[in-house]
């Protein structure tokens, strides 16, 4: 319910006005990762990095023009993120109980976000709370959006859903990618007689969830390959380069797809190096090196980006919202290493002889 009622502002300042407002949400965006790498690794250039490259990313500045969820959920990802890092920077009291109340708040708008919820509420009401002591109205209320969402739900439904996105993503887009790799070899698209002779097959949840069991290897390379290729290496779809690049304005919007392209292939690699050292450090013995910011901000990057690999077309907008989290924890994981490397050294103490 909650991002028709954010659209629903523009009945009073207008589409330029929820623009502009979607810009302002940007900035704050870059404010709040700055701040976060800033206090987590106590280095300026490194905080100056990580907001830098999320400034770069071409889908960021871009969908601030679109009226999709994106930018305002980009914008409490930062905020949850920012209230961990203070959480388990200064063990405050109150920044988990507003973390959580952010939380359901995005599950509102990204209903892909509720397992996460769930594992941050669990944690919350039956272990952090039995310590601090909380009342429970403070919890209730914490939570309540997402009720809000189950009751709403099944008031014009008749379902307590949050969403029915994940099995249409499931059944009308994966299912026919697999289906297609697995009988033809090869993919025409979801509407594509092969595709509509895969649903007419197995019409049934059920019996595409068995027909994938037993196709196990396409499915998992269909998986892999539409997770790779249309997310983690892909460009932005935001950036409109129109039919004609041989004017000034069209070879700039070329240029910008280009470096989207190469951004977000830099980033997957900076990812394979992050998770190769976190292996290394865990295997050397080293997990202290892995503080439990940069865990918490690893498993909610894992929730957000792995379900993209159901989807496609859609470019890297599923995968911007991982950004900051990801950032965080890079940045987080980078800094320990560098204080365990050049740690300072003592001084020997120097024997000087009495003559």
């Amino acid at each position: 319910f909650l991002f028709p009622l954010y659209l629903s502002t523009y009945h009073l300042i207008g589409v330029g006005g929820v623009q502009l407002l979607q810009i302002a949400m940007n900035v704050v965006s870059l404010w709040l990762v700055f701040i976060a790498l800033e206090i987590t690794t106590r280095r300026l250039w490194l905080a100056i990095v990580g907001s830098t490259l999320l400034a770069v990313t071409p889908s960021f500045t871009f969908l601030a023009f679109y009226a999709l969820t994106e930018t305002v959920s980009l914008l409490i990802i930062a905020l949850f993120a920012m209230l961990m890092v203070l959480h388990f920077r200064y063990n405050r009291s109150y920044y988990l109980p507003i973390a959580v109340g952010l939380l359901s708040l995005l599950v509102c708008i990204r209903p892909i976000v509720l397992p996460f919820w769930i594992i941050v509420t669990v944690c919350y009401l039956f272990i952090w709370r039995r310590n601090q002591k909380v009342p429970s109205w403070q919890a209730a209320l914490m939570v309540s959006p997402v009720f809000c969402q189950l009751l709403f739900s099944f008031l014009m439904t008749g379902s307590p859903a949050v969403a029915s996105v994940g099995s249409v993503a499931f059944e009308s887009w994966f299912f026919p990618a697999v289906y297609q790799a697995q009988e033809y070899g090869q993919f025409e698209g979801r509407k594509s007689p092969q595709a509509l002779e895969g649903l007419r097959r197995f019409p049934e949840f059920s019996d595409k969830v068995i027909y994938m069991m037993q196709n196990l290897r396409a499915t998992a390379k269909t998986y892999l390959s539409l997770l790779s290729g249309e997310h983690l290496t892909a460009g932005s779809n935001f950036v409109k380069t129109g039919t004609g690049t041989d004017n000034e304005r069209g070879t700039l919007l070329s240029a910008t797809l280009r470096w989207s392209v190469r951004l977000n292939q830099t980033f997957l690699c900076l990812h394979v190096i992050a998770l190769v050292g976190v292996l290394v450090l865990m295997v050397s013995g080293n997990s202290l090196l892995i503080g439990p910011i940069s865990l918490l901000l690893y498993l909610f990057t894992l929730f957000l980006i792995l379900p993209a690999g159901l989807a496609y077309m859609q470019g890297d907008r599923y995968i911007l919202l991982a950004e900051p989290l990801w950032l965080i924890a890079h940045g987080a994981l980078l800094a320990r290493l560098l204080d365990t490397v050049f740690k300072p050294v003592r001084a020997i103490p120097v024997f000087v002889s009495s003559r």
